[in-house]
């Protein structure tokens, strides 16, 4: 469980204490198209610790944790949804623990769109944010004692912002909406697959999806995931983006003093919730 949803559900689980049942999350997440660069950061700065996965890199609208999203929800369904465009200005380390590598967004649609969202809100009497202090960035990784790099003019790309998602008090979607338009282009799989998407593609599987690799121990003869059970988001595993990530969270367990007995480490790689490929505990492909 990464520390972001950790943080939630334990917010959750004391105001639950206090006879209060909702919470709003209200976050823009990157176009599939731009996050290939946030990706490449994460390997360029060999970036360690709790890595954001492919398909959950976000800037944060709106979030209360004593709040009943269904009146947000109803709004952004009744309004014609913006693709919001930012850029990239540097990095910053945030959090009480100053452990999570971010990078800064900037850029005035980004801006105005915070202020127009959150005056709506207060305007029909919603609390305001927990956050009213607006730092739009994406975080990179949690990592305590993450130090913070050398800003480059290269990572200075505007990106777009166009799947807008509503969550819970437990961090269910309640409402999901890509923004689609003149700009947005259909996914063009005449070029080149790669191996795995070539699989995938024969076995039937939508390959527009969030690619995981989950690595596994066969512990007293189950086989237990490393990284946690299911996620709250529907047809989707924790894992990793980069099977790299999944060897090494292997090698790591195996350094760990577990007290049972280990038969077997391996990897899959998923598609959603479909296994397409197995990997032996170094990476290669079985």
């Amino acid at each position: 469980m990464d520390k972001l949803l950790k943080h939630l559900k334990e917010s959750w689980s004391l105001m639950e204490e206090k006879g209060k049942s909702d919470s709003s999350c209200y976050m823009l997440y990157v176009d599939k198209n731009d996050e290939k660069q946030f990706i490449d950061l994460q390997k360029d700065l060999n970036l360690k610790g709790e890595l954001t996965e492919s398909g959950k890199f976000h800037v944060t609208i709106h979030y209360v944790k004593d709040n009943n999203y269904e009146p947000l929800v109803e709004y952004l369904k009744g309004k014609e949804l913006p693709k919001v465009k930012g850029k990239c200005r540097g990095f910053s380390i945030f959090g009480e623990d100053n452990d999570a590598l971010v990078v800064e967004i900037d850029g005035k649609e980004i801006n105005n769109y915070f202020e127009e969202i959150n005056n709506w809100l207060t305007d029909k009497g919603f609390p305001e944010s927990d956050f009213p202090d607006f730092k739009p960035h994406i975080t990179l990784t949690y990592d305590k004692g993450v130090k913070l790099p050398k800003w480059k003019s290269e990572y200075e790309k505007e990106i777009s912002f166009t799947i807008h998602i509503v969550t819970d008090r437990d961090y269910e979607e309640v409402y999901r909406e890509r923004v689609t338009g003149l700009e947005n282009v259909k996914e063009d799989y005449s070029v080149e697959l790669s191996p795995l998407q070539q699989n995938a593609k024969r076995m039937g599987i939508d390959i527009n999806q969030i690619v995981s690799f989950v690595p596994y121990a066969v512990i007293d003869g189950e086989d237990i995931s490393l990284v946690g059970k299911r996620t709250s988001t529907k047809n989707q595993y924790y894992g990793y983006s980069h099977i790299e990530q999944a060897v090494e969270r292997i090698n790591r367990a195996k350094n760990l003093p577990i007290g049972k007995k280990i038969s077997e480490y391996y990897i899959v790689a998923m598609f959603g919730d479909k296994i397409v490929s197995y990997y032996d505990e170094f990476g290669n492909e079985e």
